[in-house]
C-alpha cells in the first residue's frame, strides 16, 4: 500500500523542474507507464486481500509494476536529465520509492508463498490483518486528500508531494514547522485534520497491536509445546508432577518465542533507525551524528525542527520512512510488552486461591444435596481471580475431578492429549468458570 501511495504521488507531480524551479510537464508515455504500474500494485493488494492463496500471482504483479519503474528511470535518465538542465523532483524520486517498495513487497509474497507449499499448509488471512488492511488502506486514503487539499492555491500552495509530507508531519505529531498553514482557512482546516490524522493512526497503531500476537505466531508455540509434552509423556509422574511439568513446558514455550519476536523486532527497530539516518546523511548531505539524532528523535515522535529533510530525495525518503516507523515501533512495544507480562513474577497470590484456605476445601461438599446454597461459592471465589492469574494444582485438580471429571482421572492426566493446560493462550479462569457453571447446572 506505501507503494500504492508512491505511485500517486509520481502520477501527481511532474518529474522534472528547471533551473528557475518551474515545473516541466512529463511525457504522456510516463503518465501512462506511470498508472500500469499503479494499477498492478493495486491488484496485487486486491489479490492478497480476497485471494490470499494466490500469492505468486500478488507477487507477479508486484514484481511486474516493479520492472516498469525500473525501465521508466533507465529511459528518463537519458530523455529528461542528460545534458538538460532540468533536476529531478519529489515525483521521480517517489517512483524511485515505488519501485523498492513494489519489490520488497514481491520478495515477501514469493516468500511467503513458498514457505507454505513447502509446509503443505494452506494460506488464510486472520481477521485481524484484514482490519488492519482495511484501517491502513482508510489512513492512506485520509493522506492523500489532505495532501491534495493543502496542494491547492487557497491552502499550502504546495506540490502534491509536499502536501502529503505535510499531512504526515501532522498527523504523526511530529511539527518539525518547515511547512506551516499561514492563512485562516488552511489553519482552520487544520485543526479537524489533525484530530481525526490522530484517530485514524491510534487505530492503525492498535490493529498492528493485535496482529503482533498473531495466530502463525501461536501455531509455532502449540507445535513446539505439543513436542516436549510428548517427550515427556513417556516418562514416570504422579498426577502433581505432570501438572507441574506441563506448566513448565507451557511456559518456557511461550516465554522464549516472545523473547525471541522482542530480540528480533528491537533489532530491527534498530537496522530501520540506522538505514533511515544513512539515507538522510547522503540525501540531506548531514554529517552521521545529526542524521542518527533526527531519526531517533522522529521514531519518538518528537519533531523540534532543527533537523527536517529538504531535499526532493530526502522528503520522498521520509514519506515512507515515518509511515513505516509507526508499525515497527508499536510492533516492538508489543512483543516488549508480552515478554514482560510474561516473566516478571506475580506479586499477590489470586483470590482463588482462598479456595484452598476454605475449612471444607472439597467442592464435593458444595455440590451435596444439602448445601445446594452454597454450590456457587466456587464460581464467587474464581470470578474475583485476575484473567491472567496460574491457579494451583489443587484449584485444578478440586474442579476438574469433583465437577468435571468425575471418575478418576487418567493416569499423567495433565501431560495427555486430554489436558487443557496444552493450550499457551488459555484463560483459566474463564475455562474454569465454565466448566463448573456448566457441571453445577447439570447437578442441580
Amino acid at each position: 500500500m506505501l507503494g500504492n501511495l508512491a505511485s500517486v504521488i509520481s502520477i501527481a507531480d511532474p518529474w522534472r523542474v528547471d533551473s528557475h524551479g518551474q515545473d516541466i510537464k512529463d511525457l504522456w508515455w510516463v503518465y501512462f507507464l506511470n498508472a500500469v504500474s499503479l494499477t498492478l500494485g493495486c491488484s496485487a493488494n486486491v489479490v492478497l486481500a480476497f485471494l490470499p492463496r494466490k500469492l505468486f500471482l500478488a507477487s507477479f504483479c508486484y514484481f511486474c509494476a516493479c520492472l516498469i519503474y525500473v525501465a521508466l528511470i533507465v529511459s528518463t535518465d537519458f530523455v529528461y536529465y542528460k545534458d538538460s538542465g532540468w533536476s529531478r523532483t519529489q515525483g521521480f524520486w517517489q517512483c524511485v520509492c515505488a519501485a523498492s517498495l513494489y519489490l520488497i513487497a514481491g520478495t515477501f509474497s514469493i516468500t511467503h508463498s513458498v514457505y507454505y507449499r513447502v509446509r503443505r499448509q494452506i494460506h488464510t488471512l486472520s481477521p485481524k490483518f484484514l482490519k488492519m488492511e482495511l484501517l491502513l488502506t482508510i489512513y492512506l486514503f485520509y493522506i492523500c486528500i489532505v495532501g491534495a487539499a493543502y496542494h491547492a492555491r487557497t491552502m499550502l500552495n504546495c506540490s502534491f508531494a509536499n502536501g502529503v509530507y505535510f499531512a504526515i508531519v501532522t498527523c504523526l505529531t511530529l511539527g518539525f514547522g518547515d511547512l506551516v498553514p499561514t492563512k485562516t482557512l488552511p489553519r482552520a482546516l487544520d485543526i479537524p485534520m489533525v484530530y481525526i490524522g490522530l484517530v485514524l493512526g491510534g487505530l492503525v497503531t492498535v490493529s498492528i497491536f493485535e496482529e503482533s500476537s498473531s495466530e502463525m505466531k501461536e501455531a509455532r508455540i502449540i507445535e513446539k509445546i505439543e513436542k516436549l509434552r510428548k517427550e515427556a509423556y513417556v516418562e514416570n509422574y504422579t498426577q502433581k508432577e505432570s501438572f507441574d511439568r506441563m506448566r513448565h513446558i507451557v511456559y518456557r514455550c511461550s516465554t522464549i518465542s516472545k523473547l525471541n519476536m522482542a530480540a528480533l523486532t528491537l533489532s530491527w527497530l534498530v537496522i530501520f533507525w540506522l538505514i533511515g539516518a544513512l539515507v538522510f546523511h547522503f540525501t540531506e548531505s548531514w554529517s552521521y551524528f545529526p542524521s542518527v539524532y533526527t531519526t531517533a528523535i522522529s521514531l519518538a515522535s518528537v519533531g523540534y525542527g532543527d533537523f527536517v529533510p529538504s531535499t526532493p530525495g530526502g522528503r520522498s525518503f521520509f514519506i515512507h520512512w515515518a509511515l513505516m516507523a509507526v508499525p515497527t515501533v508499536a510492533t516492538t512495544v508489543s512483543n516488549v510488552y508480552s515478554v514482560f507480562n510474561a516473566v516478571l513474577p506475580k506479586m499477590r497470590k489470586g483470590p482463588a486461591d482462598k479456595l484452598l484456605k476454605m475449612d471444607e476445601p472439597n467442592l464435593e461438599y458444595y455440590v451435596t444435596e444439602e448445601h445446594q446454597s452454597e454450590g456457587w461459592v466456587i464460581l464467587t471465589e474464581l470470578s474475583r481471580a485476575d484473567e491472567c492469574d496460574q491457579l494451583s494444582y489443587e484449584v485444578w485438580n478440586s474442579v476438574i475431578q469433583n465437577l468435571v471429571y468425575p471418575e478418576k482421572l487418567p493416569e499423567k492426566f495433565w501431560l495427555s492429549k486430554l489436558s487443557p493446560l496444552r493450550n499457551p493462550t488459555l484463560d483459566e479462569r474463564t475455562f474454569l468458570l465454565l466448566s463448573c457453571s456448566h457441571s453445577l447446572d447439570r447437578i442441580h
